[in-house]
């Protein structure tokens, strides 16, 4: 049975809790799925915020960022097979939902790097004041680390 662990501080590591993943279509497990404790969320949490305010991070311009969203998106595609099947096991969906849920979640971020690449962190606001009486700019920067609940609608 496959065993999906916690990632927490560039580390793979399992916790005092887990979930079994049964196949809906004969009941089997698929995999065992570790779930964080609280000390976990704490620990993710703290080292999200260390690597935000890390120089490697700060410094890294967006083209950079981008080349990593892509090569996600590279290693979804890579995977691809293994992760339909997973899918299939895991939600009992159809080879050919399962294949697009997957190509969708490898386009996302692609899609994303392409718009972190276009993005204008700083723009000109001319329309902010009176011509030749002061320069207005509108910067855009990240505030920090946010945790969320997301919706377990979509696979991936």
């Amino acid at each position: 049975m496959k065993e999906i662990k916690l990632f927490i501080n560039g580390e793979f590591r399992t916790s005092s809790k887990d979930y079994t993943s049964t196949n809906p279509a004969n009941n089997e497990p698929v995999a065992k799925v570790y779930l964080p404790t609280e000390k976990d969320i704490d620990e993710a949490v703290d080292a999200a915020e260390a690597a935000f305010h890390s120089k490697e991070w700060r410094s890294m311009d967006q083209n950079k960022r981008a080349d990593i969203l892509e090569a996600i998106s590279e290693k979804l595609k890579e995977r691809r097979n293994e992760l339909t099947e997973l899918e299939i096991a895991d939600s009992g969906s159809c080879l050919r939902k399962a294949k697009t849920d997957v190509h969708n979640a490898a386009n996302y971020f692609k899609v994303l790097a392409g718009q972190l690449r276009k993005f204008q962190f700083e723009i000109k606001d001319e329309g902010a004041s009176r011509a030749g009486f002061s320069q207005n700019f509108k910067t855009y920067e990240p505030v920090g680390v946010c945790a969320q609940i997301i919706p377990w609608n979509f696979p991936l």
